[in-house]
């Protein structure tokens, strides 16, 4: 699916699969999304550090 989408942003013409992706998510009647949630990795501490 991620070619095909690919695919559709280069070319603006939905192949097949994505096509039929965006008619279900246009014809839904209500829409759950998720994305995850990332945390940034800890810096170190300027005494943490120093103990090096």
């Amino acid at each position: 699916m991620a070619v095909a989408i690919a695919n559709n942003l280069v070319t603006g013409f939905p192949p097949p699969q994505p096509a039929s992706a965006i008619a279900a998510v246009t014809n839904a009647d209500g829409l759950v999304t998720v994305t995850p949630a990332f945390s940034a990795p800890r810096r170190w501490s300027s005494s943490a550090v120093a103990s090096l």
